[in-house]
């Protein structure tokens, strides 16, 4: 078992990254991952010339979810994020709420993380899995800010009022 232990005290982010079918839609060019994967390595750049002790993982949803890279602090694990981020595939259905609710479970183990956030990139379209309103509001409660950014053409295209609901819960 990893020993986080030395990440103590640092500021924390998830990447949470929807990987579902509905994210190879080219209404984003060339498609809603590519885009999500572009943007989350741009962050991470900008991250680790900024902040380089913070700590940055990557949690991958569809039916599953899945932990693609624990959390690294991100100016020495920038290529393995980014290794993590270009090994995503597409697959299943859209299961919201198991992917923040892992990326909860990943941010708590960071020992007294600063500003724990999660950061999910989704088209928005739950079809199964945990209630995503309630797990936004579990992680809420826990202090955890909740960022969400709609991957589509348009915010009809990202389903946007139930990422607002999600991201504004209290």
């Amino acid at each position: 078992a990893r020993d986080y232990r030395a990440l103590q005290g640092r500021r924390a982010v998830v990447l949470c990254i929807d990987v579902s079918g509905s994210m190879g839609l080219s209404d984003y060019s060339p498609n809603r991952l590519a885009g999500a994967t572009q943007a989350s390595e741009r962050y991470c750049e900008t991250l680790a010339a900024r902040e380089a002790d913070t700590v940055i993982g990557l949690v991958a949803f569809s039916d599953e979810a899945c932990v693609h890279c624990p959390p690294v602090p991100v100016r020495k694990g920038t290529a393995t994020l980014f290794s993590a981020l270009r090994g995503l595939e597409i697959l299943g259905g859209t299961h919201i709420g198991d992917g923040l609710e892992l990326a909860g479970h990943e941010l708590a183990r960071v020992p007294s993380a600063m500003n724990p956030t999660v950061i999910m990139l989704t088209d928005g379209e739950s079809n199964g899995g945990a209630d995503p309103l309630a797990i936004a509001h579990e992680l809420k409660r826990r202090g955890i800010q909740l960022d969400i950014i709609g991957i589509g053409g348009s915010p009809k295209d990202v389903n946007e009022p139930d990422l607002k609901r999600m991201a504004s819960v209290v």
